[in-house]
Formats: structure tokens, sequence, C-alpha cells
């Protein structure tokens, strides 16, 4: 098995996640520049994520986290607990949309300006995440087993409000700082974050820490 991904936490990260959760051994290929260009034209729909499974090339990013969490037990074969673990993803996707962050990849620091109107949406989504762990009364979103939309959602809060300001992207460090306090500000957010970070501190630990987001 290789999943194929650039050199980023990204829509990448949710896969690796729970292949690490899983203790799935697979190939960790991250194309760039001109191997990029040459592995594009394997990828189904242009882009990566790819995982390449027996010869397929699997894309999708969730269409991949589904079909392994269905091989690893993190996706429910129950119809109505399947909805729970869709609907949470979709209402994690669509809090916050149009949040521009760009700027985390320019040398300059991410402007003031731009950087509240960012955390407007950032908010947004963890307002989100409060409401759907209260709705569904668990340690995880949907429940007290961890599903495919905990991969989703935490590697997508390890990219902002976990993430550190090492070599590289210390000039950003207000923007990691701003997430991670507007995220204690909301109790049961951190305490799934903290309760996720146990779930996975070897592979956090083991991560690469120089990626922006």
């Amino acid at each position: 098995m290789k999943l194929y991904y650039f050199p980023l936490y990204g829509v990448g990260e949710q896969i690796r996640m729970l292949l690490a959760h899983a203790k799935v051994e697979y190939d960790n290929e991250m194309p760039t520049g001109d191997s990029w260009k040459e592995f594009k034209p394997n990828c189904p729909n242009g882009q990566m994520p790819v995982l390449e499974v027996d010869g397929k090339m699997l894309h999708q990013s969730q269409a991949i986290m589904r079909f392994l969490g269905k091989q690893h037990g993190y996706y429910p074969s129950d119809a109505m607990a399947a909805f729970a673990v869709d609907a949470a993803v979709e209402d994690w996707n669509d809090s916050g949309k149009n949040m521009s962050y760009m700027s985390m990849f320019k040398p300059e620091p991410f402007p003031e300006e731009e950087l509240k109107v960012f955390m407007e949406g950032m908010n947004k989504k963890y307002e989100c995440i409060a409401k759907i762990l209260a709705k569904n009364g668990g340690k995880f979103l949907c429940g007290d087993a961890i599903t495919t939309a905990d991969f989703t959602v935490f590697a997508s809060l390890c990219s902002w409000a976990v993430n550190q300001p090492t070599e590289g992207k210390e000039h950003q460090r207000h923007v990691y700082t701003a997430c991670a306090e507007a995220m204690a500000k909301h109790p049961t957010v951190q305490a799934y974050v903290d309760a996720m970070k146990a779930e996975l501190a070897g592979y956090l630990a083991a991560r690469p820490k120089d990626r922006t987001i």
C-alpha cells in the first residue's frame, strides 16, 4: 500500500493518522516538483491524496477515509451511525467556510487584520465541534469509539491549534498561538483534542514538525 501526498499535513494527514492508529504499514510517498509532474497523470482526478492498493489508485480523501474506515473498524456498518459520521465531517467542512490561509506560506508574518477574519472562521469551527460533542455525548465526535470523522477533524486541528512554530515557520507563531488560545476557551473541545492526542501520542511525537499546515 502506498499513500501519495505532498510534504504537508493538509488533507493527507487524516489518512496518515488513521493508518498509524490502525498500525498499518504503508509507503508514504511525497511527490514534489518534477516527481509530482511525472506522477500526476496517474491520479484519477489529477490531484492528491491517492492511495494505491493492489495496483488500484484510489482518490478523494473522504472516499479513501471511508474505504480504510470500513477495513479497520472506524466506519460504522449501521446506516444511522454512518450518517452521524458523515454529517460530522460535512458540518466541520461547512463551518468557517471561505477561511483564507495562503498567507501562511509567505515569508512575511500572517497580517493581523487577515488573522482577525481567519479567527472568526476558526471559532465557528470550535463551536461546531462543541455542538457535535454535546449532541452525541461521547468521548469522541460520534460516541465513545473513534471514527473516521475524528481523524478528519483532529488532523485539521493539529495543523493549527496543536502545531508548533518550529524551524522555518517561527514567523507564524502568532497564528498557532491564537488558534490554541481560542480552543482553550472551549473546554469540551480541548478535552476532545487531549483525548485524541493520547490516542495518537506516538505518531504525533514522530511526525515531521517543520510543516506549515
